[in-house]
């Protein structure tokens, strides 16, 4: 006898992760005039809004996994996109100051994400869902 799986439309983790890799995908799309995944512009723009975080700052902000996210900074350094000093026992990491072209197109990318979200979504869909989502991974870190 066959199982009769309801995973595929009741599983917050099978939605879930299903739903990122396909975000995932639509955003690399928009983002490509970066010549980079989305996830490397985040970086930037993240730092263009704070100038100078620690690993673990970006940790905490972007959720990404502590590893993954030294490999991004790496070649985001190689690029000489950002710059990373050592300050007593911490890694600092702010804007290189050849960064501005790179930040001017990535937030123009972001504009085009936010709207071509919005279109796929609806607005009202688009803004529930980040809400929804920003509640849930809050509640999860607690």
């Amino acid at each position: 006898m066959k199982m009769a799986h309801t995973f595929y439309t009741d599983c917050s983790y099978f939605t879930a992760a299903k739903y990122t890799r396909e975000i995932t995908r639509i955003a690399n799309q928009d983002f490509k005039p970066t010549g980079m995944p989305a996830a490397y512009a985040y970086i930037l723009l993240t730092l263009e809004d704070y100038d100078e975080l620690s690993i673990n700052d970006l940790v905490d902000l972007l959720g990404y996994e502590r590893s993954s996210l030294m490999r991004m900074l790496d070649k985001l350094a190689k690029q000489q996109l950002i710059e990373i000093d050592q300050v007593s026992h911490k890694n600092r990491i702010r804007l290189a100051a050849g960064s501005a072209d790179m930040l001017k197109l990535a937030n123009e990318c972001l504009t085009t994400y936010s709207a071509h979200s919005q279109q796929l979504l609806g607005a009202t869909v688009s803004k529930a869902l980040t809400s929804g989502l920003v509640a849930a991974t809050s509640q999860l870190q607690k």
